[in-house]
């Protein structure tokens, strides 16, 4: 599971660390990056294992072949992800266009959503912090 949240610098060529305990100990993992901007307050990377790619991959061709929206999300989710590999080091580099899309540049956060996780550009993900909270003030799940 993916949780917590991390700050972490994004270095010249655009790689930026996992923590550690989200890593595998042989090292070699690949992560599935989406640029997302389902958020109000920009553009963010949502990663996850390939695996999760493919289940949402295998729910949009189920789709009827008229359903309009069909195309265009298959179109959406094809164009705005990509395939990155962990390296010895602990990084992943980022496309350089999702970089750019999601203002990241010298510095990130790492947030995790359980199953997946995010990388943002700190500021964004103030913004995020403040409109997320405006939505959740006094409804948090209840977990007894």
């Amino acid at each position: 599971m993916y949780l917590g949240t991390y700050a972490f610098s994004i270095d010249e060529k655009r790689r930026t660390q996992i923590p550690s305990k989200w890593r595998p100990e042989n090292q070699e993992m690949e992560f599935a990056v989406i640029l997302t901007n389902q958020h109000q307050a920009g553009a963010c990377l949502r990663v996850m294992e390939p695996k999760q790619l493919e289940a949402l991959h295998a729910r949009l061709k189920a789709m009827p072949s008229e359903d309009p929206r069909k195309d265009t999300w298959m179109r959406q989710l094809g164009g705005n992800s990509e395939i990155v590999t962990l390296d010895k080091a602990g990084r992943i580099t980022l496309p350089p266009r999702f970089a750019e899309e999601a203002g990241l540049k010298g510095e990130a956060l790492v947030v995790g959503m359980f199953e997946q996780f995010e990388i943002w550009n700190p500021e964004r993900h103030a913004q995020a912090q403040t409109v997320d909270s405006s939505i959740t003030r006094g409804s948090m799940l209840s977990l007894s």
